[in-house]
């Protein structure tokens, strides 16, 4: 082996050192299992992502119990009453007739 070949060697061993060990990186791939210990032990700042979920999950409590307000109290809103809601979700309509009960609605 010659000289400039070790050398050329330490230098990638050196490189690849620096990389594995650097704090500048990315996460290192962690099982799913494992990441929330992984990041408990390690304070990740990265924020994590935000969902939805229990916003659409109020938003359908609300509407459940407006529904229920009105079938309760006998009220109508906007011309529609509980009776006509139960009605429209028991009702089997397609796609096609439904696009066309919104364009008529919208003429």
């Amino acid at each position: 082996m010659d000289r400039t070949d070790a050398e050329k060697r330490r230098r990638k061993l050196l490189a690849q050192t620096r990389n594995l060990y650097s704090e500048r990186g990315a996460v290192p791939a962690v099982h799913p299992r494992y990441r929330s210990a992984y990041n408990r032990l390690y304070k990740e700042e990265e924020p994590a992502p935000q969902g939805t979920f229990s916003l659409r999950v109020v938003f359908c409590c609300l509407l459940f119990f407006g529904f229920v307000l009105m079938d309760h109290y006998d009220l109508t809103v906007a011309d529609v009453s509980s009776s006509r809601i139960t009605e429209a979700v028991a009702d089997d309509m397609g796609v096609a007739e439904v696009w066309q009960e919104i364009r008529d609605a919208v003429r």
